[in-house]
């Protein structure tokens, strides 16, 4: 079975050739892990690689280590990963001390992506290089929230326009920065396209609790993980997604028992990322050699994709041109019908205008010739 990646609409969003080889070596044991290293370390300078491979370097230093193999570039890796440990406990301590906060005040908290995956999967602060982390707390509780957030330190990104409800039902989240420069993705739902009612609701049913120190938190279950960890790494991204590949294939390797897999499917047609879903779990199987059931990947290989997911991927995999207001029209429209989409047309025509205006963040029909003039000057 042929993965066929380069003619898919999302390939951007995949490893290229050298990127592939980089997460051999840094995931795969034994030799196939040194042949993909060997391969790849002489074809590269570790000093001008891309964004997106620079941040597996502290994972291929560990597996190296593992291996045993020796190199000029163990230190500089070495460095890299010590580098990456330190900038990742100060986001982990404010993530934890912001959780506390928060529970503190009957507040229940959900840690997503990385924050959740360092401490499920890759077991060391190390290995998974953060920006910022992501934290997710219940619909009803986004104003109590956000006001502790403020009272403590924590500025919102931009303007803050989520104390309406109507306006928190058209978003997924909102960006906070801390005196420091530190920065926390604040969720109420964890699909930044599932924004509905209780699109959020099958997530915290499912969810875990675990501890660090004397912090308790709740994770998502491994299906549902594995769901998020795909699908997040199906969109545009200014840098490639590809560490995607490595979160999921983790999952995939500890959790082979955990995994509901007509579950995970059942979510793909849910929240309608079923190209999204199918595409990355054959290339794990095909590329990765991944552990995915062969009736799963007969299921998924059939499943025909809708006209309206293979435009809307298309739309949402690829950065739009800040002159394309068209095509960011159409995405928004994607957005707003999805999460309509029980509606009819013309309910959701009706019900455009309002949310296309809280998707761009503006408050009156005025301020609109504003934002197109500042996003065609990338502003």
């Amino acid at each position: 079975m042929s993965s066929n990646k380069s003619s898919h609409p999302l390939a951007s969003n995949f490893p290229d050739a050298s990127q592939e080889m980089l997460l051999k070596a840094a995931l795969f044991s034994g030799e196939e892990a040194i042949e993909n290293w060997k391969t790849w370390s002489g074809s590269v300078d570790i000093d001008t690689l891309d964004g997106a491979s620079f941040r597996l370097l502290p994972l291929l230093h560990a597996n190296l280590v593992k291996h045993n193999i020796t190199t000029p570039a163990i230190g500089k890796l070495k460095g890299i990963s010590r580098f990456h440990w330190c900038k990742n406990q100060i986001l982990i301590n404010k993530m934890l001390s912001l959780i506390a906060a928060l529970r503190n005040e009957q507040i229940d908290v959900m840690v997503l992506k990385g924050g959740a995956l360092i401490f499920q999967y890759y077991k060391s602060s190390a290995l998974r290089p953060m920006s910022d982390f992501d934290i997710m707390i219940p619909r009803d509780k986004i104003a109590d929230a956000v006001a502790l957030m403020q009272e403590i330190g924590w500025k919102p990104v931009g303007k803050l326009m989520i104390s309406d409800p109507a306006v928190q039902a058209k978003r997924h989240g909102q960006s906070f920065v801390d005196g420091q420069g530190n920065e926390c993705d604040l969720h109420w739902t964890p699909l930044f396209t599932a924004t509905w009612d209780r699109a959020e609701a099958l997530f915290w049913e499912t969810s875990e609790e675990i501890q660090v120190k004397e912090n308790v938190f709740r994770v998502l279950g491994p299906t549902e993980q594995l769901f998020h960890t795909v699908i997040h790494g199906g969109y545009y991204n200014q840098m490639p997604p590809i560490r995607w590949v490595a979160d999921a294939w983790l999952i995939l390797e500890q959790e082979p028992n955990r995994i509901d897999w007509k579950h995970l499917l059942e979510l793909g047609t849910i929240y309608s990322y079923t190209t999204i879903l199918q595409r990355g779990l054959l290339y794990l199987s095909t590329d990765f050699g991944a552990n995915i059931p062969p009736e799963i990947l007969s299921m998924i290989s059939n499943k025909k994709i809708t006209l309206r997911e293979k435009i809307e991927i298309r739309a949402l995999s690829k950065k739009i041109p800040s002159y394309r207001i068209d095509l960011l029209l159409l995405k928004i429209w994607f957005r707003h019908s999805q999460q309509r989409n029980n509606a009819s047309f013309l309910s959701q025509l009706a019900t455009f205008p309002s949310f296309f205006k809280a998707y761009i963040s503006i408050e009156k029909w005025s301020q609109l010739p504003s934002f197109i003039v500042k996003r065609y000057r990338g502003i």
